[in-house]
């Protein structure tokens, strides 16, 4: 990421758990793209808030923003 850019798209795979309410997010991999990739946040139950509660499905609505460990993530 260069000094001027502000942001950058990146598509990823969001995966909810509905058996432990649990979330992964995964990018899936681009040969040769100079960005890492793979495994971003490993399976596991994410704080939604600085309350401590976690994420549930009906959080994850399309058109919603989520934010996890400073990453905001577009749910489309």
């Amino acid at each position: 990421m260069s000094t001027e850019e502000q942001y950058r798209i990146r598509q990823v795979n969001i995966y909810y758990y509905l058996e432990d309410d649990s979330m992964s997010v995964i990018e899936p991999v681009v040969e040769n793209s100079g960005i890492l990739q793979g495994k971003l946040i490993k399976r596991q139950r994410l704080a939604k808030n600085d309350r401590g509660d976690h994420y549930h499905w009906k959080d994850l609505n399309r058109g919603i923003n989520i934010t996890i460990y400073g990453k905001t993530f577009r749910v489309v």
